[in-house]
């Protein structure tokens, strides 16, 4: 499986929380490094300075580090179920949220 980073700017962040909460959803295993926290203090400067990024979450695949993602990415999401899913037995369903705010709602492939 891939180890997969997801790097948040705390719990006030709307889209590391669907991005986590997808991740969860679709059993794929994630570490989310708070890029708020005093030990992390260079990563943000990382993130926007090399890599050019200035949303969060930015999420970084250990098979994929030249290929980050930044802000909430469902085809990321499917893209990393459908490789789990080669490798392991389908389980649940479509995955469906609805963003109230903006009048949208998103709904996954099924695995």
């Amino acid at each position: 499986m891939n180890a997969v980073t997801v790097y948040s700017t705390g719990p006030s962040c709307h889209s590391c929380r669907l991005t986590c909460f997808v991740l969860t959803a679709r059993d794929i295993p994630f570490r989310i490094a708070d890029i708020t926290a005093p030990d992390l203090s260079e990563v943000p400067e990382f993130l926007t300075s090399e890599l050019g990024y200035s949303e969060a979450p930015v999420v970084i695949i250990d098979d994929e580090p030249q290929h980050p993602s930044s802000g909430f990415r469902p085809d990321l999401v499917d893209r990393l179920a459908r490789h789990q899913s080669q490798r392991t037995v389908p389980g649940q369903g479509a995955v469906s949220i609805h963003n109230a705010r903006e009048g949208r709602s998103w709904t996954s492939a099924t695995r």
